[in-house]
């Protein structure tokens, strides 16, 4: 195992996933999760060969609620989730109603009993894996 850095540590500014629209990315960001839009812009073919691999256009539109900020890549040829680990964890105070809202709206919801609480996924339109827990 490695030793801790001595250096600062870091701090989680933003995290970002691909969506098919901008309609999904609004259901789940401001209907699901109460987030507000703070800005958007564009990835052009340029950067976005630059930065990931891969050209065309993106449209992105970040949104952010109690310190945490989203970046919505609509993309709908990159939104197609593969069998990935990745998935974005949010907290909420009121976790059964949060999950009754996800599967009111045609969400899948994956839970897992284990010792300690749930587990509780939520699984979005575009194939986004939420975790959610309850705030503290």
């Amino acid at each position: 195992m490695e030793k801790e850095s001595k250096s600062e540590s870091a701090e989680l500014l933003h995290c970002a996933v691909a969506t098919s629209s901008e309609e999904n990315a609004d259901a789940v960001f401001r209907r699901l999760f109460g987030m507000s839009v703070v800005k958007e812009f564009m990835v052009g073919e340029e950067l976005g060969r630059a930065l990931f691999g891969f050209g065309g256009e993106a449209k992105v539109i970040v949104y952010n609620a109690g310190g945490a900020t989203i970046e919505a890549f609509i993309s709908p040829e990159r939104a197609v989730a593969r069998d990935r680990y990745d998935h974005i964890c949010l907290a909420t105070r009121n976790r059964r109603d949060l999950v009754e809202r996800a599967s009111s709206m045609g969400m899948k919801i994956t839970t897992f009993a284990r010792e300690g609480g749930d587990v509780v996924f939520i699984r979005d339109s575009d194939g986004n894996f939420y975790e959610i827990k309850e705030k503290e």
